[in-house]
Order: structure tokens, then C-alpha cells, then sequence
């Protein structure tokens, strides 16, 4: 069955080395850029939007931290 939960640091962490893996990997192929989707209940908007995003650490509560993870997700495509 399906069932959800908060990610952990470290599920966090192996999504931003995974998108900076990806973007290093398009670069290598040529690619100008890439498209981050963040909306229609993709992950960036589980963290940006604050009726889903229940957390209590530095990725929940106020503007700026629910805003966290897409930053720091932003940083690791530039870094690939």
C-alpha cells in the first residue's frame, strides 16, 4: 500500500545530489538548462506551500524556511 511521510535530512540531502548529478550529466550532454517544476503537487511545492507542508524543523513554519529545500535544490542544479 501507499503511504506517505516527512522526508528525512538525509532523503533531503539524496535529492539535491541527485539533481546536481542530473544537471552535471545534462551539461556534459549539452544541455543549456533544465526546468524545475514546482507546482501541480511536484515535491518543491510540498515543501513551498504551507497547507502541505506540516514540518517543524527548518523546512516548515515560516516563509523563509518552507522556502529552504527549493533554494538549496537551486543550488545544487547550478553546482552540477
Amino acid at each position: 500500500s501507499f503511504s506517505t511521510h516527512a522526508m528525512s535530512k538525509a532523503e533531503i540531502g539524496a535529492v539535491h545530489a541527485a539533481i546536481r548529478q542530473t544537471c552535471h550529466h545534462l551539461r556534459e550532454a549539452g544541455f543549456d538548462g533544465v526546468m524545475l517544476h514546482g507546482s501541480h503537487a511536484a515535491m518543491i511545492e510540498q515543501f513551498v506551500s504551507p497547507y502541505f507542508n506540516e514540518r517543524t524543523d527548518e523546512y516548515g513554519g515560516s516563509f523563509e524556511n518552507r522556502m529552504r529545500f527549493l533554494i538549496e535544490f537551486l543550488h545544487a542544479a547550478r553546482e552540477g
